[in-house]
């Protein structure tokens, strides 16, 4: 691969995450993924065999379609090796530790009554919406913030209820 095809490759490499993203669950996982592996091995092999000429159009579009079908391509291959290879009942019987459960040792009011400074006051209950059940999109959305906004405005709060966690079985 030439420097010039890696640089191409460097500079579209939101255009990969961009896809994989519709396809992990978690926004924070993406570079971790097989599906990033999948997408961006793809993409080298196809610039590297001189499959992108300017006369196909854009290259980033070029890029978007390789991820994509290679992301599906392999899951489509690990559905049929599953059906291939079905695992049997008890073949792989193993004792599964049961983590630890975690609550706090006091109400969830109670850490915040005495001490906590009033500027924090909007993350809590930002916080406590979340642990409520409201997903962090429509929070973020409602707000105008972004999510890293929200993590590192929940993070305050985090640590002051961790202090009161205790495990239980």
């Amino acid at each position: 691969m030439s420097p010039g095809q890696r640089t191409m490759i460097e500079n579209n490499i939101g255009v990969i995450r961009k896809v994989v993203l519709q396809y992990v669950q978690h926004w924070n996982a993406i570079d971790d993924s097989w599906q990033f592996a999948v997408a961006c091995h793809a993409v080298c092999e196809a610039v590297s065999a001189n499959k992108w000429s300017p006369e196909r159009g854009k290259f980033s579009t070029f890029v978007y379609n390789v991820a994509k079908f290679a992301i599906i391509g392999e899951w489509k291959r690990l559905q049929v090796r599953q059906r291939q290879f079905p695992m049997t009942e008890g073949e792989f019987d193993v004792e599964i530790e049961v983590p630890l459960r975690l609550v706090l040792d006091v109400p969830y009011e109670s850490v915040f009554q005495n001490g906590f400074d009033p500027k924090l006051k909007p993350d809590i209950a930002m916080f406590k919406r979340h642990i409520e059940g409201e997903s962090i999109s429509d929070i973020v959305k409602e707000l105008g913030i972004s999510r890293q906004t929200f993590y590192n405005r929940t993070k305050p709060v985090k640590e002051a209820l961790a202090k009161h966690v205790v495990p239980i079985k």
